[in-house]
């Protein structure tokens, strides 16, 4: 009989780590100007990823942007969120999640009939000159105005859960720091080195 009932228990917490790791999963996304025209950050959502695996998201909506991308005259009227998935030309859509947390990912979306409103919208899709993955959301035919982020990456954020930073060139260390480095591996050689001769004379 208690054989029985753990092998019922077994069974169910199988089918709930099954359940867990094809659940769906949502993730907040911004990112900041830091190579393009127009200073500022986008913020958005990633809806409908699948936990544990690779998927394209259900939807992909703008929820801010720098009051530059605004079109001129339409401030009051421009309707918010966005939904980048509804433009015209879809050429990428693809993330992994692993254990909750973006671990890679690439949207692409354009809008071709904007002449003047959001037209393009890429999220961590690379390579780009700056680094090596980058995004950016533009504005305007032949992207006239951009946010662009190529050295900070892009953060991905499940509500209420973990975040990560995907893409960025990071930094090359300053001479300081090469310099503390350095030094730090100067002092554990020296003490490994008096170890060594202090353990030869006990010998």
């Amino acid at each position: 009989m208690k054989s029985h009932a753990l092998r019922i228990a077994a069974l169910l917490a199988i089918s709930a780590s099954a359940a867990t790791s094809a659940s769906a999963a949502d993730f907040l996304f911004s990112f900041t100007n830091d190579v393009g025209n127009v200073s500022g950050t986008v913020t958005g959502e990633v809806f409908g990823l699948t936990d544990n695996a690779t998927s394209s998201a259900t939807s992909v909506l703008i929820y801010t942007w720098p009051a530059a991308l605004i079109p001129p005259g339409n401030a009051s009227s421009y309707p918010t969120p966005v939904d980048a998935t509804s433009w015209s030309f879809q050429d990428g859509n693809s993330f992994t999640v692993v254990g909750g947390v973006v671990t890679s990912g690439a949207f692409h979306a354009d809008n071709s009939t904007a002449v003047s409103s959001l037209d393009r919208l890429w999220l961590n899709f690379g390579p780009c000159s700056s680094g090596p993955t980058c995004s950016f959301l533009s504005l305007g035919s032949n992207n006239s105005q951009y946010v662009w982020t190529g050295v900070a990456g892009t953060t991905f954020c499940a509500p209420g859960g973990a975040c990560s930073v995907l893409g960025g060139s990071g930094g090359v260390p300053e001479p300081a720091s090469w310099a503390l480095m350095l030094g730090g591996f100067g002092l554990v050689g020296g003490v490994m080195r008096a170890r060594r001769s202090t353990a030869v004379a006990f010998t």
